[in-house]
């Protein structure tokens, strides 16, 4: 697999800005992954992050999303591998079919992309995700919704103490990250671990983790995933290749 695409995966989140957060409602998360990202740890260790946030409306996969009790002012929070144009497999036509089959409230004021350059465009997208998406949604009757995302490979920096910390990579540095991305990964071997734990939570009690299961296992209860994000952050912000917090974002409109 070529690096860089590596590299977008393991930074499948994205960043929020602080002012943003505190000026929105106190709202629940509709936390969205991918099918195929399910057993990720570093979609889980983003889905254990982001659900240290009460309250919250729950965790799931695209295809089992549900919209079900979601009050007036609750933000939908995407977390999910992406790139140019897409998220979780997913472009802003296929996000807002889903929102309008699923019932998103109307009222809904924000959509966050935690996904790696959603804010960003190349020459096949003249739109970026985050632009594209919340002019399909007020077109469709989201009258006032807001769309957030990042313009390149962001890490969740729970490091920092405060909600959505988030790191965005600078552009030019990715492949000295990835070289720590690998570095950390043999040396942590933290999905082997997260594959063991479900293995033997399948054995323990006799049917598979949820998602959230999962997430929290991830998030509060591996070494591994804990000290691999830790580790990455610190030598990639030591070795200055991280924009400082609250750089490298976009929203619309």
């Amino acid at each position: 697999m070529n690096h860089h695409r590596s590299l977008l995966s393991l930074f499948s989140r994205l960043a929020l800005l602080a002012i943003l957060f505190l000026a929105a409602p106190a709202a629940r998360a509709v936390e969205l992954t991918d099918a195929d990202d399910v057993n990720d740890f570093i979609i889980l260790y983003s889905l254990g992050y982001y659900a240290t946030m009460p309250p919250q409306a729950g965790t799931f996969v695209f295809e089992d999303a549900n919209f079900a009790g979601m009050q007036v002012g609750e933000r939908v929070w995407i977390v999910a591998h992406g790139k140019v144009g897409m998220t979780g497999h997913k472009n802003a036509p296929e996000l807002l079919v889903l929102f309008t089959a699923r019932n998103l409230p109307k009222t809904t004021p924000t959509v966050y992309l935690f996904s790696c350059e959603s804010g960003l465009t190349d020459a096949t997208h003249p739109q970026s995700l985050v632009t594209q998406l919340a002019e399909l949604m007020r077109a469709a009757g989201w009258n006032e919704v807001h769309t957030e995302g990042t313009y390149g490979c962001s890490i969740t920096d729970r490091t920092l103490g405060t909600r959505n910390s988030e790191r965005v990579v600078i552009e030019g540095k990715e492949d000295e990250v990835y070289r720590i991305q690998l570095e950390l990964e043999e040396a942590l071997a933290p999905q082997a671990q997260l594959d063991a734990w479900i293995a033997q939570f399948e054995v323990d009690h006799g049917r598979r983790p949820t998602l959230a299961e999962k997430a929290r296992f991830a998030y509060a209860e591996s070494p591994a995933i804990r000290g691999f994000f830790a580790g990455l952050i610190s030598m990639a912000n030591d070795q200055g290749l991280l924009r400082p917090p609250g750089q490298g974002f976009a929203t619309a409109p």
